[in-house]
């Protein structure tokens, strides 16, 4: 009788888990739909840049709809100046072919809107602007 008891129990709790992480998941799968978190993540990830390549790098905004198409607005890099480097209003890629194992990505199209790109070297100096990306990456000479 009491065995029996305890396997009652434990099978409730163990439902209850179960129940518990699918909740879990279905929410975190929700989230990551969203392009607020989408937009979020890619704010954490562009600060992380700035900070290995020394120069600003933000996005304002990105959707993914998994797997099939990537939209990314308001890119924008920075040179040493503080003078624009880069700029990308809109970009959009179509995705053939997404495997994390092969850490492999085939795009079959990309749309490009309002790209701007200054690249320059002053009178002074041999170094182009864009070179301060490669310069502040560790190992590059």
């Amino acid at each position: 009788m009491k065995l029996k008891k305890i396997l009652k129990s434990l099978t409730k709790i163990a439902l209850i888990l179960l129940i518990f992480l699918v909740i879990l998941l279905t929410g975190f799968y929700v989230a990551l739909r969203s392009s607020k978190v989408q937009t979020w993540i890619a704010h954490v990830v562009t600060n992380q840049l700035s900070q290995q390549i020394g120069i600003p790098v933000s996005v304002g905004n990105v959707q993914i709809d998994f797997f099939n198409n990537v939209l990314i607005e308001d890119l924008y890099v920075e040179d040493l100046n503080q003078d624009t480097l880069a700029f990308l209003k809109r970009a959009e890629a179509k995705i053939d072919y997404f495997s994390f194992v092969e850490k492999r990505i085939s795009l079959y199209a990309i749309d490009l809107n309002g790209f701007y790109l200054n690249v320059e070297r002053s009178y002074e100096d041999s170094i182009f602007n864009i070179d301060a990306v490669r310069l502040n990456q560790p190992g590059v000479s």
